[in-house]
Order: C-alpha cells, then structure tokens, then sequence
C-alpha cells in the first residue's frame, strides 16, 4: 500500500508506486475508520455510524 501527495502528477504516482512494487490506493479502511487522500463526505461514515448505533443499543 502507497499514500501519496494528491499534488503530485499521477503518471509519478503510478510509476512510483510500480518501482517500489507497491499497490497504488486511492482509500483504505484501517482499525475501521476510512482513510481518504481526499475531502471526507457523509457517505464514508455511514458505515461507522451503523456499527456504532448497534454497539450503542446492544449497551
């Protein structure tokens, strides 16, 4: 897995990522919470808020 800088050219990412012999992501989920090389949306917590609600009402 690479992370890059969304400022760098993609053609340099790829290349990058295929000389290391990395898989290039674009996102991940880790422990489950979602990272994103990008501005988060209301959609990539819908996943964590229904684990969290059913844990909540399992309590």
């Amino acid at each position: 897995m690479l992370m890059t800088s969304m400022t760098m050219p993609r053609w340099k990412r790829t290349r990058f990522a295929r000389s290391l012999g990395f898989q290039k992501v674009e996102e991940f989920d880790y422990l489950g919470v979602k990272l994103v090389m990008r501005k988060l949306t209301k959609s990539d917590f819908s996943c964590s808020l229904v684990k969290w609600q059913s844990k909540i009402r399992q309590w």
